[in-house]
């Protein structure tokens, strides 16, 4: 679980749009094929990070990608205490680690770079022309502004975990005849009958016995279904 959040984190602070595809390398160490299950599999290393610095105020694009695992992995408790544990550890030492990078690159390559460059505008003038030291100001730029964010963002992740992220609202004003819940792959999991239904738009998800999850709930009436529901479910 820790490969998976900190491969997390690190896209998250990069801000990319890639990220979900043939670019993930995933490992298992001591591999068994009699008991496959044996290890777990790890995610990593990171590669393919051109679309980094891309999504200002955004988790990445990956954060979210309701085809891919994290979409999943985020309602997940223990996923997101191993996130934010990871975002704690390698906080500190972003901001000392860019800045010591950035400042050999200028100091060791800048001037060799600027040079190159120089050379390459003058035989293609429709590059934009930047010099070493533009770069950096927009890597500093970003980290700074980018901790920033997440500094906000990244303890809310826990929060949202007890909080509903959508209300009880229907279409219809007459009491329900009925209810259907369904995990998040279109599972049907429970069939409320009207009292159970009514129940359930009086109270909420406590009155369901199921564990601590997101779950799509469609709430039917004589004359046709309300709108799909998504709600979390608390401990």
């Amino acid at each position: 679980m820790d490969s998976w959040a900190s491969w997390m984190v690190a896209q998250d602070l990069l801000g990319t749009l890639d990220g979900a595809g043939s670019n993930i390398f995933l490992s298992k160490k001591n591999y068994d094929p009699a008991d496959p299950k044996s290890s777990k599999l790890k995610l990593g290393p990171i590669w393919d990070t051109d679309s980094s610095f891309q999504r200002a105020g955004q988790w990445a694009t990956s954060h979210g990608m309701v085809y891919f695992y994290f979409s999943q992995l985020f309602q997940n408790r223990a996923f997101v205490e191993a996130y934010v544990a990871a975002y704690n550890r390698v906080r500190p030492q972003v901001m000392p680690y860019v800045e010591a990078v950035t400042d050999s690159l200028l100091t060791h390559q800048g001037a060799a770079i600027d040079q190159s460059r120089q050379l390459t505008f003058a035989a293609e003038p429709y590059y934009t022309y930047e010099t070493l030291a533009d770069n950096v100001s927009v890597v500093r730029d970003w980290f700074t502004e980018r901790l920033a964010w997440m500094d906000e963002a990244v303890p809310q992740l826990l929060s949202d975990l007890d909080t509903a992220i959508g209300e009880v609202e229907t279409t219809h004003t007459a009491a329900p005849v009925a209810a259907q819940v369904y995990s998040t792959d279109g599972v049907l999991l429970l069939t409320l009958q009207a009292d159970e239904a009514a129940q359930l738009l009086r109270q909420g998800t406590a009155s369901l016995p199921l564990p601590g999850g997101v779950y799509l709930i469609k709430v039917l009436h004589a004359h046709g279904p309300a709108k799909c529901l998504k709600w979390v479910k608390t401990k």
